[in-house]
Parts: structure tokens; sequence; C-alpha cells
């Protein structure tokens, strides 16, 4: 079963549009025709990450990790409910998110069978220490509510 929900577009197109891809690392720009964030500073890096800068696979994860949490609390990092739609939440995401892996996994997300992505990024949260996914979590509650 494949279900959409408000905002996929807007992240999809936001996904392709300002993400900039160098081959060698992923960032995302500043969407251009977005209000500014609610947040206004990312969070900290942790002296952690720092101390994993030398092993580029334990970076990478570390960084896959850390936007795994950003993902599962966007809500909350945004101040933006659920009811809202995602495209309340996808200009902040494309200017916080920043490793490949979480990039490419919202990537899939116009396309995929969204219970099935949801569960995936549960999964993929808490076998990197991120549980609970309130994201995961709200959204397969919406969408498997009757429709009106």
């Amino acid at each position: 079963m494949r279900l959409t929900f408000i905002g996929i577009g807007a992240l999809a197109a936001g996904l392709a549009l300002g993400c900039k891809d160098d081959g060698v690392s992923a960032t995302m720009a500043a969407p251009t025709a977005t209000a500014a964030s609610p947040l206004t500073a990312a969070a900290p890096i942790t002296a952690a990450a720092s101390a994993t800068a030398a092993d580029p696979t334990t970076a990478a994860d570390s960084d896959y990790a850390k936007d795994l949490r950003t993902i599962c609390h966007v809500h909350e990092l945004t101040g933006k409910a659920p009811d809202e739609g995602v495209g309340a939440v996808a200009p902040w995401l494309l200017e916080h998110i920043r490793s490949r892996a979480a990039l490419e996994q919202l990537r899939e997300l116009p396309h995929a069978d969204v219970i099935a992505w949801l569960q995936r990024l549960r999964r993929d949260a808490a076998q990197r220490g991120v549980s609970p996914c309130p994201f995961a979590d709200t959204w397969e509650e919406i969408l498997k509510r009757p429709s009106k």
C-alpha cells in the first residue's frame, strides 16, 4: 500500500533542489523560498563526535545517528505540530540534515510505502540508540486512521 501525506512533495522538491552533492560529502543549501527556521541554531557538536573524526566510517555513522535523532524529533525541535504536515518541517530538515545516508533515506520517502519507510526509520534509529522515534510513531498512527 502506498500512502502519501501533506508535504511529501515539498520535502521531495526541497531535497532535489536544496541538496549540493560534490561527490565527497552531501550538504544542504538553505531553501530560498521558505520562512526562517524557528530554531536558529543546530544542536551543539559533542566531544564524542570530534573524537570519531579520525575514523571516517565511525564519523559517518555518528553523523547518521545525529540525523536520525533530528528526523525522529523534528516536531519537537521545530515546534511544528504533526497536523501541520510534513511540509511544515521540510525546510528545517533541509537546513539540518547532513549525512548522505539520511539524505538518501529522505529522498526515498515520496516513492516509498510510507508505513514501511517509517518502520525502517524507527528500526535504524533504535539500532543507533535513538529510541523512541516520535516522528515515526506519530505519522504511523496518523496514517493508520480511517480516511474521512
